[in-house]
């Protein structure tokens, strides 16, 4: 249900809305397996903010990736989404840690986690301000913009590959642009 709330936001709040959340509901739980539901609503979440997403939280509030998360930042992400205004760490730190120690206590009533692990868990620090977002591509976005500035959207998909390769490109526009064999040979006899 939260995937199909997620995917049709609507204002209004109706027998009718709800009963098409419900038909959208059913029809992604037909469509896509379990691990797929999950990893569209991890997607889609409310994280506080504008925050939206596993990874933008983990980024703005961690400073780095969601596989790096530790078991009380993982608790954290967690709790968040229930009431992601109210319990946003950079603004309510204390309802955060909270809710955050709420969700550890219960993993282990559940037997998931050790005394041990809750008590390192709830020792960890819950942040109290958000991080600036990494710029993985500030540059090719200048040139996009600097390329076409008649352009009020500028739509660019950066992957890992692709940043590669423009880093090869640009390390060899750079050596060709270097200083021939010549000067730096008259530079060194100086």
């Amino acid at each position: 249900m939260q995937v199909a709330r997620l995917l049709e936001p609507r204002c209004e709040r109706s027998l009718l809305a709800k009963l098409r959340q419900i038909v959208r509901a059913i029809q992604i739980e037909r469509r896509l397996g379990k691990d797929e539901v999950l990893s569209l609503y991890l997607n889609l979440a409310p994280f506080g903010g504008n925050l939206e997403g596993i990874r933008a939280a983990s980024l703005t509030y961690f400073g780095h990736e969601p596989r790096r998360l530790t078991l009380g930042e993982a608790a954290l992400l967690v709790a968040l989404p229930q009431s992601p205004e109210a319990r946003r760490p950079d603004r309510s730190h204390d309802v955060a840690r909270k809710a955050r120690d709420r969700v550890l206590d219960r993993l282990q009533q559940q037997g998931i986690l050790s005394a041990a692990e809750v008590a390192h868990a709830k020792a960890e620090p819950v942040p109290s301000a958000r991080r600036p977002m990494p710029m993985l591509a500030p540059h090719v976005a200048d040139a996009m913009v600097a390329a076409a500035p008649d352009l009020k959207l500028h739509r660019l998909t950066s992957t890992r590959s692709g940043r590669r390769a423009w880093r090869t490109s640009r390390a060899s526009a750079r050596a060709r642009s270097a200083p021939t064999s010549r000067s730096r040979s008259w530079r060194s006899t100086m």
